[in-house]
Parts: structure tokens; C-alpha cells; sequence
């Protein structure tokens, strides 16, 4: 009886013993971690190489990006762009976290937030820096660029990179690229061919005071509204159209609650891509060059694939029953561009800082330089 109870408290000890020699080997193969995941195979070559090869991976900066519209909408998809070729070119030392369709608040509060520094880049709209300053209110102007090649091309003018730096120190943030949102339509459920046709249209536009303006010299009533409100007030009657580019128009699904687009070219937009100045400038400056660069090729990016994907657009609309009033010949854009006119004259008298008559002449000569552009634009 003695032996049978020594041999089971020999087997039990032995037991032990093992099971404690196994635990030790299972926390040596892991690095020592308490993790309860299985440890990983080990790879071919010294385990130190590894540690220092996924120590060069971590970024020095984790940066957070607002965005303004859905996935499949272009704006989104050049900031993925944007995003990867950032990682790319700074080889991992620049990580963005992308947030669009205003996870992080609408476009106005995230400016504000980026100028401030608590937010670290951001995607809004260019009607929103004219409550910041009043350096690109001129580029809402109606019926000033004839393509966008030209409205591009004036941000790398002289005149532009002035622009450029001044909203740098009006707003607290560095420009690194601009990004297509077309040439704006309005759409309604009324069929609007003249200027006489809009007189008390109540039309939703961006918060910008050039925009409104715009509207009321031509005898609408403008209202301000925030974007995701848009669809409900046009479904509920409390507004009676908006204005946009064709790739929103579309992918907002405006065709199920309007029936009419009208396109004559009124503005061409565009949603500068900015990061927060201070920053920007307490950056290494090879870092500062990658984000400008990823910005430059961004922008190309952009305009390469932004007169296909407004022509999708358009005919998605047409396809589900919208009506198209193409007002872009001479004759019927004659009397909405004379009615615009009291625009400029207010924009004038209202922002003598801006040098308009400088900026006009440069816009003329970048029209006449890129006329052949013109053909190739769905307005």
C-alpha cells in the first residue's frame, strides 16, 4: 500500500515538473509576454533582426484626416489616394487614419479644429475657408473659369501661391493639394431655363457668403444648410433645390427627389486638402516635401479622372429620370451671366483687399490658354 502511494506521488511530481518545463519554454518562445496567443513559428534569421526591422515600420507620425463625403464619392477616393501615397513615399514614416463623411463633425467645425490644432489634416470645401478669410472667396465667383485646367493652373501662378501663403497665416493651415468637385448644377423640381424662372427658388448652398450673394442677385432666395440635411429638406418640400457637381448630385441620390438638373457652368469648386501649419512646419523637412509632393500627384490624380467620373454622374442621373436643361451655349447663358455681373461689382466694394481686376486678368489669359480644355468639360 506504502509503495503504491510513493509510485503515485513520484508520477504526480514528475507531472509537475514537466508541465512547469513546458510553461517555461512556451514564455521563453514568446518574448516572455504573459499573452495568452499562440506563440508564432519562428522565422529563418536572428530574432534581433526582426525586432528592429518592425521597429523601422512604426511611424514617427499618426496623423488623424477629415473627410466630407461618402466612399465611392471621388473626393473620397483621391484622399485614398492622398493617404497611400503619403505611406508610400515616407516609407511608413507618415501613417494617416482617414475619417470621411464627417465621422469627425461637419466641414466648418473641422476646419476650425484643424486651424487650431486638434485636428491634424483636413478635406472641406472651398465656399467654407470664405468664413476664415477672404483670400479664395474670388474662386466662387459665377461664371469665371471656363475648365478646370484653368482653375488649377492659377493656384501655381504667382498670384496663386500669394493666395496660397496668406491663407496660411489667415487660417493656420498649409494647402498640400486642391480636389475636384466639379463645375456646380443646381436641381429642383421646377424646370428653371432663365433667371426669371428662379425668382423665389428657395435653394440650398454652401455657408459662403459669395454663394449667397450669387443667388440673390439672380432672385432666389438662398438658404445655408448643413449637407446632411440636404436629402430630408428636398424630400420634405422646405427647400426647393440645391447646388452641386453631377458626382454628388448622383451619388447622393438627389435624382429620387428632383427632377431637374440645370447646367450652364455657374462655378467651378474645388475642396482644398490642408493640414495644420504648425505642424506642417515642425516636421523634418524631407517629411514636409513627401506630404507637398503626395499632394502635387494627388491633385493630377484628380483631375485625370474627374472628367470621366462627371460624365458617369450625369448620365446616372439622366438614367434615373432626371431631365437635364443644358444651358451651356452663348445664347442661353447671355442673360444669366448679365445678372451675375451685380456680383462682381458687390464683391468689389466688398473685399477691396483683393486685387480682383489683377485676378480677372490672369484668369482670361489661363482661359484663353487652356480653350481647348473646354470641349472635354461636363458643366
Amino acid at each position: 500500500m506504502k509503495k503504491s502511494v510513493l509510485r503515485k506521488s513520484l508520477a504526480l511530481v514528475l507531472t509537475l515538473l514537466m508541465m512547469l518545463s513546458l510553461a517555461s519554454c512556451g514564455a521563453n518562445s514568446s518574448g516572455g509576454s504573459s499573452s495568452s496567443q499562440p506563440s508564432q513559428p519562428a522565422q529563418s534569421g536572428d530574432a534581433s533582426s526582426d525586432v528592429g526591422s518592425a521597429s523601422a515600420k512604426t511611424p514617427e507620425y499618426n496623423l488623424k484626416m477629415s473627410g466630407t463625403v461618402t466612399e465611392d464619392h471621388l473626393v473620397t477616393q483621391t484622399e485614398r489616394f492622398f493617404v497611400e501615397k503619403v505611406e508610400e513615399l515616407s516609407e511608413g514614416r507618415i501613417h494617416i487614419d482617414l475619417y470621411p463623411a464627417n465621422q469627425l463633425g461637419d466641414p466648418r467645425s473641422m476646419l476650425e479644429a484643424t486651424s487650431m490644432g486638434n485636428n491634424d489634416i483636413v478635406e472641406c470645401g472651398n465656399p467654407i475657408y470664405a468664413n476664415f478669410s477672404n483670400q479664395l472667396k474670388f474662386f466662387n465667383l459665377p461664371f469665371l473659369f471656363d475648365n478646370r485646367d484653368a482653375a488649377y493652373a492659377f493656384m501655381d501662378t504667382e498670384q496663386g501661391q500669394v493666395i496660397r501663403k496668406q491663407i496660411e497665416s489667415d487660417v493656420g493651415v498649409h494647402i498640400l493639394g486642391l480636389i475636384d468637385n466639379g463645375f456646380f448644377t443646381f436641381t429642383s423640381n421646377m424646370d428653371i431655363k432663365t433667371p426669371n424662372d428662379v425668382k423665389g427658388y428657395k435653394i440650398r448652398c454652401q455657408e459662403s457668403d459669395v454663394l449667397l450673394q450669387i443667388w440673390t442677385d439672380l432672385g432666389a432666395s438662398p438658404l445655408p444648410m448643413s449637407f446632411t440635411e440636404v436629402y430630408t429638406a428636398l424630400q420634405q418640400g422646405a427647400i426647393d433645390g440645391q447646388m452641386n457637381g453631377y458626382i454628388t448630385n448622383y451619388n447622393s441620390g438627389y435624382y429620387e427627389v428632383q427632377k431637374y438638373t440645370t447646367s450652364l457652368g455657374l462655378l467651378f469648386d474645388v475642396c482644398p486638402l490642408s493640414i495644420n501649419a504648425d505642424l506642417y512646419y515642425s516636421m523634418p523637412e524631407d517629411l514636409r516635401a513627401v506630404l507637398d509632393e503626395a499632394g502635387a500627384q494627388m491633385q493630377s490624380y484628380c483631375i485625370e479622372r474627374a472628367r470621366e467620373e462627371n460624365a458617369r454622374c450625369r448620365d446616372g442621373c439622366i438614367e434615373n429620370g432626371m431631365v437635364i436643361n443644358d444651358l451651356n451655349d452663348d445664347a442661353s447663358r447671355a442673360p444669366w451671366i448679365e445678372k451675375a455681373q451685380a456680383t462682381y461689382e458687390w464683391f468689389r466694394s466688398s473685399f477691396p483687399e483683393v486685387d480682383l481686376d489683377a485676378i480677372l486678368k490672369t484668369v482670361d489669359e489661363l482661359n484663353t490658354q487652356y480653350a481647348a480644355s473646354t470641349a472635354d468639360e461636363v458643366l
